[in-house]
């Protein structure tokens, strides 16, 4: 489940952070590999925040880790924390966006975690195997979209 507001009893395991990297209508999504956690689901790059790291900073660090992308820390924008409860943990998630100013020729996966991504627009990016809780980010970072549409 997805929250805006912290809910009551919520008590996080874990500090997730993802930005939304876009250029142009299109937003870069990850799929996750197989014999993973959540496998075989799509996501935007994150992960994890580490003890003693600020989110902008981890943010960062898992684009890079994940993607081989350098974002350049005053191209963020923080869109929110928010609150999502799965069946065993709960986690807090902050989701940032970034607008690039050229399409990335190559994106170097990090073949730990990833096997494939792709560049689509959200009415798209909408139509995958995403993991739990990340149509709602989507929605909630992209409001401008007709719901009843999709």
């Amino acid at each position: 489940m997805f929250y805006l507001e912290k809910p009551k009893d919520f008590i996080p395991k874990m500090h997730i952070v993802i930005s939304y990297c876009t250029f142009l209508d299109e937003i870069l999504f990850l799929r996750r590999k197989k014999e993973g956690f959540q496998g075989g689901l799509w996501t935007a790059p994150g992960g994890k925040r580490e003890k003693n790291e600020n989110s902008e900073d981890a943010v960062l660090r898992e684009v890079l880790e994940e993607t081989g992308l350098i974002i350049p820390q005053d191209t963020l924008k923080y869109i929110g924390q928010y609150y999502i409860r799965y069946p065993n943990f709960d986690f807090n998630i902050e989701i940032y966006k970034t607008s690039l100013s050229s399409k990335p020729r190559g994106i170097q996966l990090s073949i730990n975690e990833h096997d494939q991504y792709q560049w689509l627009t959200v009415q798209k990016a909408l139509t995958l195997n995403l993991i739990p809780g990340a149509k709602d980010c989507l929605l909630t970072t992209f409001p401008d979209l007709n719901i009843a549409k999709i």
